[in-house]
């Protein structure tokens, strides 16, 4: 089995591993056991910074993890799982945020190899690489007045779900955010587009009662999505899958991204619906969304003519300065 050796950025986080604003630079090791018996050793450090009046603080965190793959590529994706669970439960247990993890570079380190594979990261960060697009002045006032004009705070609810949605780095975040706004404006939907309330008796005293279903969220997709009933199925049964922990999330995260893009339109319209809106006048051409939630970047692979041995002996001096 051949071993990485990879180098993370954590360059915002809420919290840090010695006391905060010391001189001091705390340190996080684990050892994760393998069924291979090639175990990952991870070291994580504060990210010591000086002001410029002279305090001490801690601006995130460095991470070096040692690991076993079939290629730098494959090893790459495990040792980032394995530093985003770490930094989940520290999250949990200092009730304090942390933010996105960025991969500086990979080199091989299996003991007999005679050459290197390598991976290096540059991360381009600057405000003219963004995206923008333009307000549309025409569209913008009529949307605006009309949800004032709105008596239905749902429909003020689903556009920040909308809005939430849009600003998610997490792909099942942002699926569920799309599809927690179309929960808020199922009842709405259901009375515009025909659907009758679900009426069962209670089965302690045998009154009516009103059960809670989905029929909104159903009807708009039948209606509006290229795919009808069979989009609202693929999303519906994601949601439950993802909700109560049935979905295996190698496989989820190969659908999320469909299931986002479905909700996100099914959202759309549904809000435009709602205020009064018409498809054919106000959401017939759907631009594609932009995210910014990720740095463009650039990654090299390539290989060193040098044993693992003598590179990591020219590298060991850049890694925790």
């Amino acid at each position: 089995m051949r071993r990485f050796c990879f180098l993370f950025d954590v360059p915002d986080c809420s919290f840090s591993i010695h006391k905060p604003y010391s001189k001091e630079r705390g340190e996080f090791e684990v050892l994760i056991p393998s069924s291979d018996g090639f175990n990952s050793e991870i070291v994580i450090r504060d990210q010591k910074e000086e002001s410029t009046d002279g305090t001490v603080f801690h601006r995130g965190l460095k991470a070096k993890i040692d690991i076993s793959g079939d290629n730098v590529g494959s090893a790459s994706e495990q040792a980032k799982d394995q530093l985003q669970a770490i930094l989940s439960m520290a999250t949990f247990q200092s009730n304090a945020t942390v933010k996105d993890i960025y991969l500086k570079l990979g080199y091989e380190i299996t003991p007999d190899s005679e050459t290197t594979e390598f991976l290096q990261v540059e991360y381009w960060n600057g405000d003219l690489l963004k995206k923008k697009r333009s307000l549309d002045m025409q569209r913008l006032p009529i949307l605006v007045e009309k949800i004032f004009q709105n008596q239905e705070e749902r429909v003020s609810r689903a556009g920040r779900w909308y809005r939430k949605g849009l600003m998610e780095e997490d792909p099942f975040d942002r699926f569920s955010s799309f599809w927690i706004g179309l929960e808020s404006i199922n009842k709405p939907l259901m009375i515009l587009l025909g659907e009758e309330p679900e009426i069962r008796n209670c089965s302690s005293c045998n009154a009516p009662y009103e059960a809670p279903t989905v029929k909104g969220v159903r009807a708009i997709f039948k209606t509006y999505s290229n795919n009808g009933l069979e989009d609202f199925r693929f999303c519906r049964g994601l949601r439950v899958r993802l909700q109560h922990g049935a979905e295996n999330l190698s496989l989820a995260l190969q659908q999320v991204e469909k299931g986002s893009e479905l909700c996100r339109k099914m959202l759309r319209i549904g809000i435009y619906l709602l205020l009064g809106l018409t498809k054919v006048e106000d959401f017939s051409e759907d631009q594609v969304p932009i995210y910014n939630v990720y740095y463009p970047r650039v990654e090299y692979r390539g290989h060193f003519n040098i044993s693992p041995s003598e590179l990591r002996s020219r590298l060991k001096t850049l890694f925790f300065i």
